[in-house]
């Protein structure tokens, strides 16, 4: 029995008595990328910078300007963070590495300014607190670690509520302080999620665009009724926080997370 290559098609074909059998090549895999979508990861990050903003001008903590200034200043790490990952997925490790290592720095200097800057200790905790959460909701979605990203963006989203409910007790403003932080917050971790799961499906360079969209849609509707509804019920009774308003908030932002996901 001779062996022999069959013209034309590289496959290998083997004579046996005048009958040529031909072995069809083992198709190569594809290397899917499974990180989370771009869209809906990116929509997370800008969430949870909105729910920090959110804070700041309805609970009136941005007096001087620094948390605008350190949000910036966050954001551009975060970004630089995200183009460094591009890179090295690009097989550019140098430059990625390099990209990667001055966005940890800025986002250091982000921390810095939320520990130094604002006068109030209080103030400070927040602004803290909440860059920090911010800063591992971008992990998680970019992500740094792949394995890691939903358990990230879980930490991630809840030191975010808690930097919410640190905010409201500093400023003890109005019930509009919480509500709108708390359900940016908790939208963080529903399109978050989101990302991660279309990313782990499909991968990221499928077409999910009209996916992700459709859901980001549904869920900033959800979360605009649910303010809608908060800011008419607290226009009933006092405009201010008080304590037993608090509790009550706080078990209800729990119980609409809960149901979201669901």
């Amino acid at each position: 029995m001779a062996a022999e290559y069959a013209a034309g098609d590289g496959a290998l074909g083997v004579g046996d008595g005048g009958r040529t059998v031909t072995a069809t090549p083992t198709p190569t895999a594809i290397d899917v990328n499974r990180r989370p979508a771009r869209l809906s990861g990116a929509a997370a990050v800008l969430l949870a910078m909105t729910a920090l903003a959110a804070v700041a001008v309805l609970g009136e903590l941005d007096r001087s300007g620094i948390v605008w200034v350190t949000l910036f200043v966050e954001g551009v790490g975060l970004t630089l963070l995200a183009l460094g990952r591009g890179l090295r997925t690009k097989n550019q490790g140098v430059a990625g590495h390099a990209v990667t290592a001055t966005g940890l720095v800025v986002v250091a200097v982000s921390f810095g300014l939320a520990v130094t800057e604002p006068s109030d200790v209080g103030v400070r905790v927040w602004l803290l607190v909440g860059t920090v959460a911010a800063f591992l909701v971008a992990v998680a979605v970019v992500p740094v670690v792949d394995r890691w990203s939903r358990r990230l963006l879980k930490v991630g989203a809840s030191i975010l509520f808690v930097s919410v409910l640190l905010g409201g007790l500093v400023s003890l403003g109005p019930l509009s302080t919480l509500l709108v932080g708390a359900v940016a917050a908790l939208l963080v971790w529903d399109v978050g999620e989101h990302a991660i799961g279309l990313g782990e499906q499909l991968g990221r360079t499928a077409p999910t665009t009209r996916v992700e969209l459709t859901h980001l849609a549904a869920s900033l509707f959800v979360g605009a009724v649910a303010v809608a509804v908060g800011l008419l019920v607290s226009g009933l009774g006092t405009p201010t926080l008080s304590f037993p308003s608090f509790v009550v908030l706080v078990l209800a932002m729990v119980l609409f997370g809960i149901a979201l996901r669901n």
